[in-house]
């Protein structure tokens, strides 16, 4: 595996920070196999902050989702399908990815929505998964 260059993703915006965790996320799916609408829904559901106009609107939509990656538990139909040992890792990848769009929506922008997606590539990385490429 070769190593991440994590400093290509210093240039991104926030919502671009956010798009690739989405894209983090959905590699760490397809690697060890979870397929859940819950998930493509917030995968979905995140990806849209590249075109959206209403940020406010945008947040209360992901509220709204099932899996909402804000602390919350993750819905029964996911826990389901997942294997014991994968609950807290797609738990906390979840809200760590979550958390890059959110941590700084009302407020100056700073270094925590990237500060979020190191965690986000950690948690990838600490489970073999390796992120994906940058653009």
């Amino acid at each position: 595996m070769t190593v991440f260059d994590k400093s290509r993703l210093k240039h991104l915006s926030t919502r671009e920070l956010q798009a690739y965790g989405a894209a983090c996320l959905a590699t760490f799916c397809a690697n060890k196999g979870i397929s859940s609408p819950y998930v493509d829904a917030l995968i979905a559901h995140l990806l849209s902050v590249l075109t959206c106009s209403d940020l406010p609107g945008w947040e209360t939509a992901g509220a709204r989702l099932e899996l909402t990656g804000r602390g919350d538990p993750l819905p029964p139909g996911l826990l389901a399908s997942l294997r014991s040992d994968m609950l807290p890792i797609l738990q906390h990848l979840v809200d760590s990815v979550v958390e890059i769009g959110l941590v700084d929506m009302y407020t100056a922008e700073t270094e925590r929505p990237f500060e979020f997606l190191l965690r986000t590539t950690t948690i990838l990385e600490l489970q073999g998964v390796h992120p994906p490429s940058i653009g």
